[in-house]
């Protein structure tokens, strides 16, 4: 059976609630359950966050929508709660916004960045330690 949590939630100025803290109500719940729902009651820029528990790669997937349903971001966390995998980012129009990888907390290979018309504005390369090895932008 489906069961409903309802999380501790946290007032903050500015744009959202960290994942971190989220990521850290949701390992509260025991349950078998990997799958979480936050809903925001009163932020008009977005309807629901949902935290998905990988039980293999033993980390999280966090997705952000909007108000029009359209996805804002996924990003990919350890068990630890460290930015690692593919990270990607969505404009209001559901057009690609960044894509890259982390590793470790830190930018590796290949990031790529796009202008709200889905054009790329520029590309950065990433050294394994996350400092920038190249970035090629385009006019």
């Amino acid at each position: 059976k489906d069961k409903s949590f309802i999380l501790t939630f946290y007032y903050y100025t500015g744009d959202t609630v960290p994942d971190r803290l989220l990521i850290q109500e949701t390992k509260l719940i025991h349950t078998v359950n990997g799958n979480y729902c936050i809903l925001y009651k009163d932020d008009t820029t977005k309807v629901a966050i949902s935290i998905i528990k990988l039980e293999q790669q033993k980390g999280y997937t966090v997705t952000t929508f909007r108000v029009n349903g359209k996805i804002t971001r996924v990003f990919r966390y350890d068990i630890n709660i460290t930015p690692t995998g593919c990270w990607v980012e969505y404009y209001n129009n559901g057009r690609l916004k960044s894509k890259g990888e982390y590793e470790n907390g830190k930018k590796i290979n290949k990031w790529k960045y796009y202008d709200s018309d889905g054009h790329k504005t520029r590309t950065e390369v990433y050294k394994e330690d996350g400092t920038v090895l190249s970035t090629i932008s385009k006019v």
